[in-house]
């Protein structure tokens, strides 16, 4: 164990702090060869394939790699002091003693073309095992002007840092993981059609996407009173708020059979559908969500369903008109509706429907419409600031 005063210390307590904000790797090079007396450190991970190799912080004597980055990427990849340490096995310190006479690696071209413009003459470091099959790497560099080679001394502190750094690397890549994947949830749920609510076993709403608050400006299928999520006075309340509280009986583990779906009638317009589900723990735990048994909604506005003439053009290569006319026919709109809409004739509107159907490989109308509603075209809409399917919208 190092002694008390030893800098190892506040500098294991660093590697966690960046492990949970990424803008603290910044400066840690530094404060890794100062605290073993040296002039260079690099921390990178090297991917199983060895195609790729993510450098998370260098000294500045690396900084000379800028001018010339496809050399540098080169010689990270082709690392030869990581290449032989993998062969030796992950987990264990070496020095580059261990791993060659200094006179043969003067013979090589990673010494020739890499270390030497870097002046980096002797290494203490390791590699180690992360998720995936990737191995982190910690190298720490001092130049030939240096009175000594790293020792056995260098190798026990170092030795006392990597189950500390490899710790700091694991938990970098699984905050990363959840970071992606909160990011994709989130993208999706703002670009889908269906509004998502998140309640409590009481009805009080928790979270809502944007399609959802889109949903409650409207005070008439659902809204909010009281905190609580509830339908219009038109709405089946009483049957949605138990089957809300039968969702998260199952969300706290004891079994239930609850009714899963209601239909929102509302005046004038088509009913809004709604799908009930138990909120996971771990799902709700990835999204940062209360612990407490949670219940999802999941409501569908056919009034809302548009699709993007943009990218039916992009995904099945159709013109404008045709994608005008595919996205009306699929928004239940008449071909008589659709060529009317386009200011062209009945004869040649059905032109356009016949090269859309061979595009899109179907052979019936109907077959087509059916490709496109499930395709991506209804989710991109949001992505979109005009371009609607909507016939009124000429």
């Amino acid at each position: 164990m190092a002694p008390k005063d030893d800098p190892l210390h506040g500098l294991i307590g660093r590697l966690y702090d960046a492990a949970m904000d990424e803008g603290l790797w910044s400066g840690l090079a530094d404060d890794i060869a100062t605290t073993f007396g040296a002039t260079s450190a690099v921390l990178k991970i090297d991917h199983a394939s060895g195609s790729q190799v993510d450098i998370l912080e260098l000294t500045s004597n690396f900084e000379v790699t800028q001018r010339d980055p496809a050399w540098a990427e080169h010689w990270h990849r082709h690392d030869l002091w990581v290449q032989q340490s993998r062969r030796l096995g992950a987990n264990r310190v070496i020095t580059s003693q261990d791993l060659m006479p200094r006179a043969q690696l003067e013979n090589t071209g990673f010494y020739r073309d890499w270390l030497r413009p870097l002046d980096i003459h002797s290494m203490v470091g390791a590699v180690f095992t992360l998720e995936n099959d990737a191995l982190g790497v910690i190298g720490v560099h001092r130049p030939a002007s240096h009175s000594g080679d790293f020792d056995e001394h260098d190798r026990r502190r170092l030795g006392m840092l990597l189950p500390h750094l490899q710790r700091a690397f694991q938990l970098r890549q699984r905050l990363q993981k959840q970071h992606l994947e909160r990011a994709a949830a989130s993208l999706w749920l703002d670009r889908t059609a269906v509004a998502v609510f998140v309640v409590s076993a009481k009805g009080r709403l928790v979270h809502a996407n944007g399609r959802a608050e889109q949903l409650l400006r409207q005070q008439t299928a659902l809204l909010v009173a009281d905190g609580r999520l509830t339908t219009g006075p038109a709405g089946p309340a009483a049957d949605m708020a138990r089957q809300i509280a039968a969702a998260a009986h199952s969300a706290a583990g004891r079994a239930q059979r609850p009714g899963n779906a209601l239909l929102i009638p509302r005046p004038g317009e088509a009913p809004l559908t709604l799908l009930i589900a138990p909120l996971s723990a771990s799902m709700a735990a990835s999204a940062r969500l209360p612990q407490q048994p949670l219940v999802a909604l999941f409501a569908h506005d056919p009034e809302e369903l548009d699709l993007s003439p943009r990218t039916l053009q992009a995904l099945f290569g159709l013109t404008p008109t045709e994608a005008r006319i595919a996205a009306a026919l699929a928004l239940g709109y008449s071909l008589e509706e659709a060529s009317e809409a386009q200011d062209i004739g009945i004869g040649t509107a059905r032109t356009h429907l016949k090269s859309a159907m061979a595009k899109t490989g179907t052979h019936r109308q109907a077959e087509m419409v059916s490709l496109l509603l499930r395709s991506v075209a209804p989710w991109s809409r949001m992505a979109e600031s005009g371009g609607s399917a909507d016939i009124s919208k000429r």
